[in-house]
């Protein structure tokens, strides 16, 4: 019985208490500059920083190639 109640019952607590905590403690607005900073760092140019890309570049031909190369029990001719 409990823990049919007890489960729903710590949720419902748990939510009121997060509703509590927004409540009494809500996030300031933006300034105008902080906006402009946010979205001047939102801006991605990958010719900028071609190497910023490229870990996730090898990861990927890596994972892309893994079936063409079989498996490791298998001997490579």
């Amino acid at each position: 019985m409990w823990l049919v109640v007890g489960g729903p019952l710590a949720v419902v607590l748990a939510c009121v208490a997060t509703a509590v905590v927004i409540a009494r403690h809500p996030d300031p607005p933006l300034t105008l500059q902080e906006r402009q900073e946010l979205n001047k760092a939102e801006q991605y140019n990958p010719q900028q920083a071609p190497d910023a890309l490229t870990p996730a570049l090898k990861a990927r031909n890596h994972a892309a190639q893994a079936g063409a190369q079989g498996t490791r029990d298998e001997p490579q001719p």
